[in-house]
């Protein structure tokens, strides 16, 4: 989180909730980076936003006395939308890939990103497009947050293929649906596979078989709907179960 102030003060001291390293300031800052797990930062979920909570206390000290009459405290929060949307990622049949990081609808990042290989140890970067891929060729896909909380988890909505960029036009044909898979080829990958651990609950990982549209066989785009949940909480991995409720 960033808490800028309206002016620069002249205080002595500046600390968030909890002092320490990383949460104390000094008396003339005025741009804050706040940290969303440390320092006292309180963490509240609602049905639609991610709530950050802290609070800037500033303060001037008569060293002599050891007493303070002046300062300011500020009480400050930063909501995020709980859901988003990647904007897609793509392959070609005979063609590019192309992958595109993206922003979600609030102010979390959420990415869709390729990789060559089961293991998922091998990122398609940017330099190594064009990429060409045959029908029944595996695919790669990881979805994930891109936040410093440990305590947010990822669920995935939906994964939309579809033969154009624009969500809302063109074929469409869903490889997972309100959380339960469609396609026959999708697996979901739930351990990293280098080292066989469980995989870091900010992401997700499928595997499925490249296709073309029967009627356009230009590039098929993969758009994802996704939402953040408390770690805690079991929502973001039993969406498919809570939507046949």
């Amino acid at each position: 989180m960033i808490l800028k102030l309206t002016k620069k003060g002249a205080f002595e001291t500046i600390y968030l909730l909890e002092k320490g390293e990383g949460c104390e300031f000094a008396g003339t800052t005025q741009t804050f980076q706040i940290p969303v797990h440390t320092c006292g930062t309180v963490m509240e979920m609602n049905a639609t936003h991610v709530i950050y909570k802290n609070q800037i206390t500033a303060v001037n000290t008569h060293a002599d006395s050891g007493i303070t009459r002046s300062g300011m405290e500020v009480t400050f929060q930063c909501a995020y939308e709980r859901t988003g949307n990647t904007q897609y990622a793509s392959w070609e049949i005979k063609g590019q890939t192309v992958v595109e990081r993206v922003l979600g609808e609030g102010s979390l990042t959420f990415l869709m990103e390729f990789y060559k290989d089961a293991n998922f140890s091998d990122k398609v970067e940017k330099g190594d497009y064009p990429i060409a891929l045959s029908l029944q060729d595996s695919v790669y896909i990881q979805v994930r947050v891109d936040t410093t909380d440990p305590e947010i988890s990822l669920g995935v909505i939906d994964v939309q293929a579809k033969d154009t960029t624009n969500e809302n036009g063109g074929s469409s044909y869903f490889l997972l649906q309100d959380g339960c898979g469609k396609d026959s080829t999708l697996q979901q990958i739930k351990v990293d596979g280098e080292n066989k651990e469980t995989l870091d609950h900010k992401k997700k990982r499928f595997k499925f078989q490249a296709f073309n549209f029967l009627r356009n066989q230009t590039a098929v785009y993969v758009h994802a709907k996704v939402k953040v949940c408390d770690k805690d909480d079991d929502g973001c991995n039993k969406i498919c179960e809570n939507t046949k409720e």
